[in-house]
């Protein structure tokens, strides 16, 4: 795995497939991960700022 600083326009706009490890496979966000998430995803496309 690597880790490192991207933009969510990298991550999303390069044609490939992303994939969950099987070791977080059990994990299962309710709806308050998933609210936090998405608003957190709106400030980063609105800031364009790194979201780590």
């Amino acid at each position: 795995m690597e880790a490192g600083k991207r933009s969510v326009r990298e991550i999303f706009n390069r044609g490939r497939n992303l994939e969950i490890p099987f070791f977080q496979r059990s994990y299962v966000w309710e709806e308050q991960q998933w609210k936090r998430f998405l608003e957190d995803m709106v400030m980063v496309s609105e800031t364009k700022k790194p979201y780590f």
